[in-house]
């Protein structure tokens, strides 16, 4: 398994997926890093792994903090609607 932590995560998917991986997603909104940086991955670098196992990336996203508190999608950042939302 290589590590992908700190890369891009499209770039990050598709080297995982040419090794024949799975991956999944989800948001990391600590604002630690850039949007769309690899903060975390499931399997640690170095494991042995097969073709078909899957992986889970953690990713940066904008914690929020738009227009009255509204995410981009409309949402708050506790993901109540937002009136315009």
């Amino acid at each position: 398994m290589p590590n992908v932590v700190g890369a891009n995560y499209d770039d990050a998917k598709k080297a995982l997926e040419d090794l024949g991986l799975k991956v999944t997603k989800t948001d990391d909104k600590s604002g630690a890093a850039a949007e769309n940086t690899v903060t975390a991955q499931s399997i640690a670098e170095g494991t042995a792994v097969s073709p078909g196992t899957t992986i889970e990336l953690a990713v940066a996203k904008d914690p929020g903090g738009g227009p009255d508190g509204a995410d981009t999608d409309g949402t708050s950042t506790d993901g109540t609607l937002v009136d315009g939302g």
